[in-house]
């Protein structure tokens, strides 16, 4: 069986009492960052506005898969921490918001690809916007 969380085992050792996201759960990596209703509610979203069926169909293929993979881990991670530390209220698709945000700023400002569409056709229309990037 997969291991706890290393952060979470040292909150304990802290005696800062910490539920899972989804509080069904214990909360191991997997759990967090996959199978947590929380999580799949934001992948959900991701491959509803990807057009995929999986992770594994879609990343690898470039760059823009694997920030969008990055953003996504990354955003729950963080999302998960302002829900311990800072008490906020879990709302799956503001944070999906939040990483079509990220990922479009990432590839935007960060990369070598010349892009002709805004941050509201990126959302909307992200496989045609894929077909633009140059």
């Amino acid at each position: 069986m997969e291991n706890k969380i290393v952060t979470m085992v040292n909150l304990e050792r802290h005696g800062i009492a910490v539920e899972s996201l989804c509080g069904v759960e214990e909360e191991i990596c997997r759990h967090l960052f996959f199978e947590c209703i929380t999580a799949w509610c934001v992948w959900y979203q991701c491959f509803a506005w990807l057009s995929v069926m999986s992770v594994c169909n879609a990343f690898s293929i470039n760059d823009i898969w694997k920030a969008i993979w990055i953003a996504v881990v990354n955003g729950i991670w963080k999302y998960k921490n302002n829900v311990i530390f800072k008490g906020e209220v879990i709302d799956g698709l503001k944070l999906f918001a939040m990483i079509q945000l990220k990922v479009w700023s990432w590839i935007t400002f960060k990369s070598h690809y010349v892009f002709f569409f805004s941050y509201s056709e990126w959302c909307i229309y992200f496989l045609f916007c894929m077909r633009l990037v140059k």
